[in-house]
């Protein structure tokens, strides 16, 4: 099959979405549907029973036909984006400022009257790689002014969520978080008796093989023991689909002529789906080269294939005798390869291949 391509893997993503729910059996999973969005990846979780968290227009469109719950956790759009979200079956909204209730109070009273908004906190991003929270989030102390002002605009104000950035590596950084959404909670509840309130964990559960989602679930479950008419959400992304991927790229090209490192030149790269290694996500190439050739490895200075200098991914370990046309993997390859890939300077990215689970 012609290269670059992740081989996806639905029988596995069907049971990390079982070990998701056994895990955390108070914790409906709502799948972040910006890590891989293919159809048959939403086809499978949705006829396994996950919700899904949206953040545009175009993954609201793509869920559906699901039927299923959605939540709408990005806090980036107008009005016009919320409204057809809503006239598509969205009934959850995050907000995470006095702009966004301005842009509710422009909607009927009819409307407002459905729509459950809830408050994304701005929290700590210390053991994630990729902080989240320069982008998003209020801080605590505005949370009394916010309630106050949505009461004011007739907005159903029923929870608070918060993220603790992507692939997240400390199974710790959820429990502070979740105390201080929980207190706000109260706050919420007393504001609006009658509203049944929602906890929304976000995402940030990490694809690594040094820690196991058991690690995570143990610190959330025993956050919410004695926490009570609470409904609870966590949006994975990465944690979800990334371990079921596995990126196939081949050696276009090596040069070893006056190099401190020989260069080999990959068929993908920071153009074509491994923005995330520019960015400092650890991944590793494992050579398929036969089994007649032997493996010693050196370092290798590891590029993509367009005519850019920032297609440059860094160092590598692989065979010394690494030739053009080698077979090279990377696994975790099953979130944001695919989603990331541009067709720059002509060279196609990934495609997800694979055969969808009946």
């Amino acid at each position: 099959m012609k290269t670059p391509y992740v081989n996806f893997d639905y029988e596995q993503l069907k049971a990390k979405y079982s070990e998701f729910r056994s895990l955390m059996p108070r914790v409906k999973i709502a799948y972040a549907v910006k890590a891989n969005s293919h159809p048959d990846v939403i086809y499978t979780l949705a006829k396994a029973g996950c919700w899904f968290d949206v953040a545009s227009l175009a993954e609201v469109t793509l869920t559906n036909y699901t039927g299923l719950e959605r939540f709408y956790s990005n806090p980036i759009r107008n009005v016009d984006m919320l409204l057809e979200a809503y006239c598509a079956g969205v009934r959850y909204f995050v907000i995470d400022s006095f702009d966004g209730i301005q842009q509710l109070a422009l909607l009927s009273d009819e409307v407002l009257s459905e729509i459950k908004v809830y408050l994304r906190l701005y929290i700590p991003n210390d053991s994630a790689v990729f902080a989240l929270n320069r982008k998003f989030g209020m801080t605590p102390n505005h949370v009394g002014p916010i309630i106050l002002a949505c009461q004011q605009a007739g907005i159903r104000l029923v929870g608070v969520s918060f993220h603790v950035g992507s692939q997240c590596l400390n199974p710790e950084a959820f429990r502070e978080p979740m105390r201080v959404a929980l207190g706000v909670l109260k706050h919420i509840k007393d504001a609006y008796p009658g509203e049944r309130m929602l906890l929304n964990l976000g995402g940030g559960f990490p694809a690594t093989d040094e820690l196991a989602l058991s690690d995570f679930a143990d610190v959330i479950n025993e956050e919410l023991m004695g926490v009570e008419d609470t409904d609870v959400v966590a949006e994975p992304g990465r944690g979800m689909v990334s371990a079921c991927g596995t990126l196939f790229t081949r050696v276009l090209a090596v040069k070893k002529i006056g190099q401190a490192k020989p260069i080999a030149y990959l068929d993908a790269g920071a153009y074509h789906g491994l923005t995330e290694i520019k960015q400092g996500l650890a991944f590793e190439f494992t050579s398929t080269n036969p089994q007649s050739r032997p493996l010693e490895y050196c370092a290798w200075t590891v590029a993509g294939p367009t005519c850019d200098s920032y297609d440059m991914l860094g160092d590598f370990e692989l065979p010394v005798d690494l030739k053009v046309g080698d077979l090279l993997t990377m696994r975790n390859a099953g979130a944001y390869v695919t989603e990331c890939g541009t067709r720059f300077n002509g060279f196609p990215s990934p495609e997800l291949t694979g055969c969808r689970a009946l």
